[in-house]
């Protein structure tokens, strides 16, 4: 079994990111594309939230919303 370092030595330092005029499947394609379960939420050089597993299961579909249609920046998760 492997230590809790070794485990997050493998891992990637990268960070990904879409914007929030994307639409969710496209958000839920990278996360899918790079193993994450989140993506930082940007404005050109500015994070305006994240996007999550998590938001896309309690604001998408728990009210049914078309993830084709439905933006990014109306379900992610932000300080406002």
């Amino acid at each position: 079994m492997s230590d809790l370092g070794g485990i997050l030595g493998g891992k990637s330092s990268a960070i990904h990111a879409v914007g929030p005029e994307e639409t969710v499947v496209e958000a839920v394609k990278e996360m899918c594309r790079h193993h994450v379960g989140a993506l930082l939420v940007c404005e050109g050089d500015v994070t305006v939230g994240i996007v999550s597993e998590r938001d896309v299961m309690s604001r998408l579909l728990l009210h049914r919303l078309d993830p084709a249609t439905t933006s990014v920046g109306s379900i992610m998760t932000s300080e406002s």
